[in-house]
């Protein structure tokens, strides 16, 4: 094996590698629609904006520990890290190696994307995932149980949101994971497919709340279309109603009893991101 490909995964090496990644996979809600209505140029034009504005800006700063050659134990490190990604048709990949100083900055990046896509009048519908595979983008190899289970999940969602599949339910990453990322919630999905979903989901709307000074249910509501889909922005409507009154759920213990999965470590104690 070449020596590039010995080392710590943290950059892409010329060569696809089998690891384990987190996984976040998103499509546009309503492409079709949208693509027979505007030209293909415009639509380029707008995934292109989308990306610059979430995935292309200043990498983000993680602060952890690591254990390097020649040192006993672990020590303070601090670094950077970009979010991979990839688009075709109506679908964004964003990925990461599966590493505990990664989580909360790729949640971050995926939270970034849905509210900077709403902003845009983009509707998105996402699974974040984890399983061990081949992510590689300068050969465009993408394979993995984690690319299958994703897709499944995103297929059977009913509304605009992000839920977690239960692979990313691991509590060795759940504990890497900040609690203003995540919240518990009984995510709409269609008849049958209850088994793909896990009861987290990724609290965007948190981040709406925090970044914007417009109302979440006032942009949802300007987009809600008649027919097909209106059922999915009702869903998310009241997903963006749950998040606000369950704001600080993980601060309040005498309100566990409500969230029967969630047993999130207090804030402090997480591995912090930047």
């Amino acid at each position: 094996m070449p020596e590039e490909e010995r080392k710590e995964p943290f950059f892409e090496g010329q060569s696809p590698i089998k690891m384990p990644w987190m996984l976040g996979f998103f499509d546009v809600l309503g492409f079709s629609n949208r693509i027979a209505g505007v030209e293909v140029e415009k639509v380029f034009e707008t995934y292109r904006t989308l990306i610059d504005r979430v995935l292309k800006k200043e990498a983000l700063s993680c602060i952890g520990s690591m254990r390097f050659p020649g040192e006993r134990g672990r020590v303070p490190t601090v670094f950077t890290v970009e979010v991979r990604y990839t688009y075709f048709s109506d679908t964004i990949l964003l990925w990461l190696p599966l590493h505990p100083m990664f989580a909360g900055p790729f949640l971050q990046r995926c939270t970034d994307l849905i509210c900077e896509a709403l902003r845009m009048g983009i509707p998105l519908r996402g699974t974040i995932s984890l399983g061990e595979g081949f992510m590689h983008k300068q050969s465009g190899t993408y394979i993995g149980p984690m690319l299958v289970e994703a897709h499944e999940l995103e297929q059977a969602q009913e509304w605009i949101g992000v839920a977690f599949a239960p692979s990313a339910t691991w509590s060795q990453f759940m504990a890497e994971v900040s609690p203003t990322q995540i919240i518990e919630f009984e995510i709409p999905v269609k008849s049958g497919k209850e088994s793909l979903r896990s009861p987290i989901a990724l609290d965007w709307p948190r981040r709406w709340r925090d970044t914007e000074t417009a109302s979440l249910q006032e942009k949802l509501r300007e987009m809600m279309p008649d027919g097909q889909h209106s059922t999915k922005y009702s869903h998310a409507l009241a997903f963006a109603d749950w998040s606000a009154k369950h704001h600080d759920w993980h601060k309040r213990a005498d309100e566990q009893n409500s969230f029967k999965h969630l047993r999130m470590r207090p804030e402090s104690e997480v591995t912090p991101t930047a």
